[in-house]
């Protein structure tokens, strides 16, 4: 169970990151149209407020599923963590508590 949790979790960010590519790709082909800049703007906005942090709860899932303390995972943080949502997606791969989440995100 531990190391098909953490393939899967590796899948999912793998995919994340082949969208980011794939929407910086489409920006950069967008803007040679005429009116690419208002998709390139849907874009950019797309990746920073769906994919990115996606990509951010991923890695730190991994982390936790690999038991990693959360300070190894990510050493500095310009936004706190949605425990919620770290939960909601760690708890698809391991049985876990939302305390047990809490409490690795306080170290």
């Amino acid at each position: 169970m531990y190391h098909i949790a953490i393939n899967k979790l590796r899948v999912n960010i793998k995919s994340l990151n082949a969208e980011m590519v794939f929407n910086r790709n489409e920006a950069k082909r967008m803007l040679q149209h005429k009116h690419g800049k208002d998709y390139v703007g849907y874009l950019e906005s797309h990746l920073d407020i769906k994919v990115k942090p996606e990509v951010r709860l991923a890695y730190l899932a991994l982390g936790y599923v690999k038991d990693k303390p959360y300070r190894t995972v990510e050493n500095t943080t310009r936004h706190p963590v949605n425990a919620n949502k770290l939960y909601d997606k760690i708890k698809r791969f391991k049985f876990v508590r939302l305390e047990d989440v809490v409490d690795w995100l306080g170290r």
